[in-house]
């Protein structure tokens, strides 16, 4: 049953995420500036040196002979994959666990019915009167 719950917790959280998908600005001094583009220009020759491929090869060209290769565009996209992205998946272990107790308090509450009980786990592929949460 804690498969079913993650399933239904991760379906959740992928919709959500898309309906609040937000923007930032980051401030950063000159010297972060160089540092940060000699790190995404270092990082992007490495890549394709790993692959053989000439230092200034494209993402395609990388991906084309490694999919997991990353050849970062610009600061901004080294930023939002390297920095936010890794920290952001870092947090949802907390995250899920913290869901998971909002959702059971919600499924085990006297005042949920069983139809919102059963749209939950049809919408999640799950036979109505699936027991997600143990009381």
């Amino acid at each position: 049953m804690r498969r079913n719950l993650l399933t239904v917790l991760a379906l959740f959280l992928v919709a959500a995420s898309l309906v609040w998908a937000g923007t930032y600005s980051v401030t950063t001094t000159a010297a972060q500036d160089n540092r940060l583009e000699k790190q995404r220009v270092r990082l992007n020759k490495d890549s394709c040196r790993a692959v053989n491929l000439p230092d200034a090869c494209t993402q395609a060209q990388c991906r084309n002979v490694n999919a997991n290769c990353n050849i970062y565009s610009d600061v901004a996209d080294l930023i939002d994959r390297e920095v936010v992205k890794k920290y952001s998946d870092s947090l949802k272990t907390n995250d899920t666990r913290d869901d998971q107790t909002q959702f059971c308090a919600f499924w085990n509450n006297p005042a949920t019915t069983v139809g919102q009980r059963n749209t939950v786990c049809s919408t999640s592929g799950l036979p109505n009167g699936c027991e997600l949460c143990l009381p």
